[in-house]
């Protein structure tokens, strides 16, 4: 086995190292979140995520190479950035690539690669002993994206908040020939996706182009959104990150253990799917982080074996793949609920926002190995202490089951004034 352990000796004082090399990459990812999504919102969805797909793959090809432990950190601060360039501006894009009645199904579909991609991760590392080619395979995985600079359309609705709405229809024009289906004349249909755009763009104005993170902090609505959404994701991304950095230190095989902690998630995005289309946002992240709170907080009674020598460790683990379906529930719902509460121009901005919270709770995560080494009970409570607040908190937050993704600020001051639709079939 050849580790970065074995290849610059991280253990006895020198053991926290392996920690502050993950507490960088995740630096490089909270300076990600704020930064490709800022330049998402300004130059568009597709150049940026396909940049930092293909950066991702020269950054993770160097690293496999490197042979000094701070240059590895540094490639690290890179990639974790990187990351936020395809995850939050991809995210942001598909949600806005599908109408509201396909957007649950859409954004739960891409969770469920990520969970997959968790378990080909235990599988090949457990294959693959040596972490320099292991690196290697992840980072060439990368060039899978290249296909998508032919084929991939820039988001529909980031063009017409920038008044670009002669390339969005170009675009609906090319999906309308691939599918063999006829494009309506304007004139016999003006109810058309490209029309709608038209007729907010005259109703807002210009102005809603010009967003900037400033009109978040005047908004006193959208403020308490962000506040309360940055609060959720720390949560969610401390508990999340935690249990799965934690794994290591279960009983039973790591590897095993991160697989099935990666497999557990596909049942969670899964149900999700149903769940969200029939009860909404609120109610299921609300319960998905009950139940992670609860079982997590339970793990502190649960000893490894009793007084009587009943081995116990199967159980521990068994509440801890429940916390951990419960979190990855309530993880699949807020990277769909964000973008959903915020106008087009700022959408890519909220989510960077709202994670930037998450990463604090990130850089704390990796520590929460260690932590479980030296105390077992105690990320247990603290885990589930935070999964329960969190899931108070989120009732002061809409609904937007079935809502259009709002254009502007005015679409969300008006949800105060109407329920949210039961049914809608375009943006």
């Amino acid at each position: 086995l050849i580790s970065i352990f074995s290849q610059w000796n991280l253990v006895c004082d020198r053991r926290f190292m392996k920690d502050m090399s993950q507490t960088i990459m995740v630096f490089g990812v909270m300076v990600g979140a704020m930064g490709f999504t800022m330049l998402s919102d300004n130059f568009g969805r597709k150049p940026i995520f396909l940049f930092s797909h293909m950066a991702m793959v020269v950054v993770g090809c160097i690293t496999a190479f490197l042979n000094n432990y701070y240059a590895f950190c540094v490639f690290r601060f890179f990639a974790g950035a990187l990351q936020q360039g395809i995850i939050l501006t991809g995210f942001v894009m598909a949600c806005e690539l599908f109408p509201a009645k396909y957007r649950t199904f859409a954004g739960m579909a891409i969770e469920n690669f990520w969970a997959t991609g968790m378990c080909l991760l235990a599988l090949w590392a457990y294959l693959i002993r040596n972490w320099r080619h292991l690196q290697l395979l992840i980072s060439l995985l990368g060039l899978f994206a290249v296909p998508l600079f032919w084929f991939l359309p820039e988001s529909i609705p980031w063009l017409c908040a920038n008044q670009r709405v002669e390339e969005a229809e170009e675009i609906i024009q090319k999906a309308a020939k691939f599918n063999n289906v006829p494009m309506p004349k304007r004139s016999k249909f003006p109810s058309s996706i490209i029309d709608k755009f038209r007729q907010t763009r005259k109703k807002s104005g210009p102005e809603a182009a010009r967003y900037t993170l400033l009109d978040v902090l005047r908004n006193r609505r959208l403020l308490s959104y962000a506040t309360m959404m940055c609060f959720i994701w720390l949560v969610n991304n401390l508990v999340y990150y935690g249990l799965s950095f934690s794994t290591s230190a279960l009983a039973g095989d790591r590897y095993l253990n991160f697989f099935l902690s990666g497999l557990v998630e596909i049942p969670a995005y899964t149900s999700c799917i149903f769940i969200l289309e029939r009860f909404g946002r609120r109610w299921p992240l609300c319960i998905f982080h009950f139940i992670a709170g609860l079982f997590l907080a339970v793990t502190m009674f649960i000893p490894e074996v009793t007084e009587g020598g009943t081995d116990l460790r199967w159980l521990l683990i068994t509440c801890n793949m429940i916390g951990k379906f419960g979190i990855t529930g309530t993880f699949g719902i807020i990277f769909l609920y964000t973008p959903e509460i915020f106008p087009t121009t700022l959408r890519a901005q909220a989510m960077g926002i709202a994670s930037l919270g998450g990463r604090i709770g990130n850089m704390m995560a990796p520590f929460a190995d260690s932590l479980a080494a030296a105390v077992p009970w105690l990320p247990g409570i603290l885990f589930g202490a935070l999964s329960l607040a969190a899931g108070l908190l989120v009732f002061f937050l809409p609904e937007t089951l079935n809502r259009p993704l709002p254009q502007t600020i005015e679409d969300i001051e008006n949800w105060s004034k109407k329920p949210a639709p039961k049914s809608s079939s375009m943006e």
